[in-house]
């Protein structure tokens, strides 16, 4: 995701080493999706935080920006085929709105799940959890 870093500075975590049986492709065309869009709307200059750990409910991803954060209103339908942020703030569209559509389906399929968070200090905080492997 070279090109990721021309846009924005990235920092990772990781807190364990969680394994997971996945489709790779699936969950890493999602996991790309949650760190374009953060790096979309990101100021520049700001980072784009990654942290993994494993929890409840498995091994949990979070990909946390400093963007304008999502309004109450639309964490509950963002994630539906053709959501769109942009779109009901008036603005322009940037995307087809099928991008967090395909995280859910993604994390969903794995038997995990996706979220929205606001973050402290201005920002969202997006969390992919996927099943960890057990043995």
């Amino acid at each position: 995701m070279q090109f990721l870093m021309d846009r924005a500075e990235s920092q990772r975590q990781v807190a364990a080493e969680p394994v997971a049986l996945i489709d790779r492709k699936l969950a890493r065309r999602a996991l790309e999706n949650l760190i374009a869009n953060a790096v979309k709307y990101s100021p520049r200059g700001q980072p784009v935080d990654i942290e993994a750990r494993v929890g409840e409910r498995g091994i949990e991803i979070d990909v946390a920006d400093r963007g304008p954060g999502i309004p109450d209103e639309l964490k509950g339908t963002m994630f539906e085929k053709f959501g769109s942020v942009e779109v009901s703030r008036g603005e322009a569209r940037r995307g087809y709105g099928l991008g967090l559509h395909l995280v859910k389906l993604a994390a969903e399929a794995h038997g995990g799940g996706v979220s929205v968070r606001d973050r402290e200090g201005g920002g969202s905080i997006f969390r992919l959890v996927l099943p960890q492997m057990s043995g």
